[in-house]
């Protein structure tokens, strides 16, 4: 009874130990296509808090991070570990800029519109929002595509992190004869 009570034991252990190691687990991800001319050019994967985008371009892998109290963002290569690029002033309605490792300095400007603004890059309109949407804009290169995507991510975080502020007025309730 002991040897076939614990034969049975070690045999359900086994099977839960090898399908704990053979589980890939992941954050669910809301996933955003990047799509030029009908054709799927890189995907956006926004964690659901919203606190980090992996983007993935062709068989290349990025992780955005954004710090919206000091209006920095780093782009770091998923596949390396190392910081891609840093960027600063992305808030701002003044120049922003992305600086990547190689030296390469992408200068955005960001005007505003009636209803909205434009993101100015340096082989021109890189990202444009009209009436709360986003408008399609079409890049050049992988570094613009990266840039297109930390606005893309950031005008994301702008829409749902916004909390409404509710305010209750209370007001004191008397008996009177006509709200009997």
């Amino acid at each position: 009874m002991k040897t076939s009570f614990l034969l049975i034991a070690l045999l359900i252990g086994s099977v839960i130990s090898t399908n704990a190691q053979e589980s890939s687990w992941e954050l669910p991800k809301i996933n955003i296509p990047l799509v030029s001319e009908g054709e799927e050019i890189a995907n956006l994967g926004v964690e659901k808090s919203l606190e980090y985008a992996d983007l993935k371009v062709g068989s290349r892998s990025y992780r955005i991070l954004l710090n919206n109290s000091s209006k920095k963002c780093k782009i770091i290569d998923l596949e390396s570990d190392k910081v891609l690029a840093e960027g600063k002033s992305l808030n701002s309605y003044q120049l922003a800029n992305l600086t990547f490792t190689d030296g390469e300095v992408l200068n955005f400007e960001k005007k505003k519109k009636k209803e909205g603004y434009d993101i100015i890059g340096p082989s021109g309109l890189l990202f444009s929002v009209e009436n709360r949407g986003v408008a399609s804009v079409e890049v050049t290169n992988e570094k613009e595509l990266i840039a297109q995507s930390i606005f893309v991510f950031k005008r994301l975080r702008d829409l749902y992190r916004q909390t409404p502020d509710v305010y209750n007025y209370y007001t004191d309730y008397y008996s009177s004869l006509y709200n009997r």
